[in-house]
């Protein structure tokens, strides 16, 4: 009976790594996607400068990691280099308010969602 258990934990464990494998995954697919578009480096969403050349692309990129995966603001902070949630959450904040306002940020966001869904990433 106690083997049981203990198979039933180590399953789900393994299922929970199998999980994160495939979100962690989908983030390396979101960073290259945002990066081919906007004709950058996917390590480059990772610098901690404010320079628009990355900025604006780094946040559609957590924009679109905060849509697609489970990760907490936290989390997603640290995949981009950043030290607390708030940077993530303004960075979700922002994408959201430029998207219904300016026609041409809501057409790049939906380009890369376009190309999102060919990779099989979808809502």
């Amino acid at each position: 009976m106690e083997l049981t258990k203990k198979h039933k934990k180590i399953a789900e464990f393994e299922k929970a790594v199998a999980n994160l494998n495939s979100e962690i995954e989908i983030v390396d697919i979101i960073k290259s996607e945002v990066g081919s578009f906007f004709k950058i480096k996917p390590e480059s969403l990772n610098k901690k400068t404010r320079l628009r050349t990355y900025l604006w692309p780094r946040q559609i990129a957590i924009y679109f990691v905060r849509k697609y995966t489970t990760f907490g603001l936290l989390d997603i902070a640290k995949l981009f280099g950043l030290t607390n949630h708030a940077t993530a959450l303004h960075s979700v904040k922002v994408v959201q308010n430029d998207i219904s306002v300016d026609k041409r940020k809501l057409n790049q966001i939906n380009l890369i969602k376009l190309n999102l869904f060919k990779n099989g990433i979808q809502d």
